[in-house]
């Protein structure tokens, strides 16, 4: 019985986990190097198992081998990484405009280490990019970004 539930369900889990995997090695707040990559993979592993009885009805074509199920989990994961990429393109932009109103006032010679992009930033475009990424977590950007995937 158990056995036949894992079989039948393996495929949407696997699906489900390969595009959370490819959302979270960019998008903001889950791609940080403040969270260790074990943790990424057990949180997308826990999700992915809570999601897998809400996405039952997606009934993904069988593959007949191996380089089709590569093939298949790789088209998952460009797309978990698209869904990503457009968010962490979205919070890009409003850090590069703070980053160049701060140079325009005359703040560009404060900088700070910004862990996220790994360089150095102006203060202001670090703040601006901080209240950003609050934001996107007030507005449950997050949880948003979760859905996306499973749909």
């Amino acid at each position: 019985m158990l056995y036949e539930v894992f079989y039948r369900y393996f495929e949407v889990f696997l699906v489900v986990f390969v595009r959370l995997m490819g959302m979270m090695t960019i998008a903001p707040f889950f791609s940080g190097q403040a969270l260790p990559m074990r943790a990424k993979l057990a949180f997308a592993f826990f999700v992915s198992l809570v999601l897998v009885p809400l996405v039952v009805g997606y009934n993904p074509p069988q593959p007949q081998g191996f380089v089709e199920l590569g093939a298949d989990m790789m088209v998952n994961f460009i797309v978990g990484f698209g869904i990503g990429g457009f968010v962490y393109f979205v919070i890009s932009g409003f850090q590069n405009a703070a980053q160049m109103f701060s140079m325009q006032m005359g703040m560009g010679i404060n900088e700070v280490y910004d862990p996220m992009s790994e360089q150095q930033t102006p203060a202001l475009g670090n703040i601006l990019g901080i209240m950003i990424l609050l934001l996107l977590l007030r507005v449950d950007g997050h949880i948003y970004l979760i859905q996306i995937v499973a749909e």
